[in-house]
């Protein structure tokens, strides 16, 4: 019995699923979604505000308060 030839997954032919028309799936998840979505946006800006990059003052500044913490007192 013969081997079958190998298919290429790439020329094979994509199912398309059709999609649900329903409002009061579509409405229901607009009201699960839009909440987490804005909390999500401001969780990212609030991140963004404080990850920015120290300017050579600030960075001095924020040393000096850690090595005072740990009881190292160091001016740089």
């Amino acid at each position: 019995m013969p081997k079958r030839p190998k298919h290429n997954s790439d020329h094979t032919q994509k199912h398309h699923t059709p999609t649900i028309d329903n409002e009061a799936i579509a409405a229901h998840l607009e009201a699960l979604l839009t909440p987490s979505i804005f909390n999500q946006q401001k969780y990212y800006l609030r991140f963004e505000k404080l990850s920015k990059p120290l300017n050579r003052v600030e960075f001095r500044r924020v040393k000096r308060l850690k090595n005072r913490d740990k009881g190292k007192s160091s001016f740089f």
